[in-house]
C-alpha cells in the first residue's frame, strides 16, 4: 500500500495542472490525496500519513513533480505503463534521499518503501 499510494499520489500531481499559488498547490494536493484514499479504500488522513512517501508532496509544492511518468489519458494503464511509472518514482526518490538531511522519518519511510518493494515482489503473480 505504501508503494501503491506514493505512485498514484506523484501520478495524480503530474496529471493536475501547474499550480499558480500556493493555495492551488494545497488543493492539488489534496485532490491527489483523495485519489490515493479512494483507489487504496482508506481516508484521506491516513494515505496523507502512511501510504504517501512526504518527498512527493514536499517537491510537488516547490513546483517539481515526478520526471517520466506517463500523462493520464483514461485508458487502463499497461504494466508496462505502470512499471515505467513505478521506475520513475524510485529513481525520483533515490535522488531526494540523497539530497535529504538524513532525518530519522526520512530513513523509516524508506524502510517501509523497501518492504514494501520486497512484499510485491515476492507475492505470488496472478
Amino acid at each position: 500500500r505504501t508503494w501503491a499510494g506514493t505512485v498514484l499520489a506523484a501520478q495524480a500531481l503530474t496529471a493536475s495542472d501547474a499550480a499558480t499559488s500556493e493555495a492551488q498547490a494545497k488543493k492539488n494536493v489534496n485532490a491527489a490525496i483523495e485519489v490515493v484514499a479512494e483507489r487504496l479504500g482508506n481516508t484521506v488522513a491516513i494515505c496523507r500519513k502512511c501510504y504517501v512517501h512526504p518527498a512527493i508532496v514536499e517537491s510537488y509544492m516547490q513546483g517539481a513533480t515526478v520526471e517520466g511518468l506517463r500523462q493520464a489519458n483514461g485508458s487502463t494503464p499497461s504494466a508496462a505503463s505502470v512499471r515505467a511509472d513505478e521506475l520513475a518514482v524510485a529513481a525520483f526518490l533515490k535522488k531526494w534521499r540523497g539530497s535529504s538531511n538524513g532525518n530519522g522519518r526520512t530513513q523509516n519511510l524508506a524502510r517501509a518503501l523497501r518492504q514494501s518493494l520486497k512484499q510485491v515482489r515476492e507475492a505470488p503473480s496472478s
